[in-house]
């Protein structure tokens, strides 16, 4: 084997070698990113969440509150409504009589 293709057959090896351990580097970088973070910023984090939480929890207890409430005044309008309606109907039961017994008058 010359040594011209000794050499470029060793300048691949180690250019192929060098390219394996920089990706190899890159993704246990990128693995080990959490492990990096300091205790500081883990608990800013957890206070974080914990804040998120709370504030849902209490987005949820104001939604079911509310809920209740354009419920309660739902029924009430119904309610309202029928009584309307059965007065109108009492109404409109009592023109009719006096209707005919206007009718019959004349």
């Amino acid at each position: 084997m010359p040594k011209i293709e000794l050499t470029i057959l060793a300048a691949l090896a180690l250019l192929m070698f060098f390219v394996i351990g920089w990706v190899s580097s890159r993704i246990f970088q990128n693995i080990n990113q959490i492990k990096n973070l300091d205790e500081n910023e883990i608990n800013e984090l957890n206070g974080d969440l914990l804040d998120a939480e709370e504030e849902r929890d209490q987005t949820i207890a104001y939604v079911k509150s509310r809920e209740k409430e354009l419920t309660n005044q739902l029924g009430q309008v119904k309610a309202e409504l029928n009584a309307a309606m059965d007065g109108l109907g009492a109404a409109r039961r009592e023109a009719s009589e006096l209707r005919k017994k206007l009718t019959h008058e004349h």
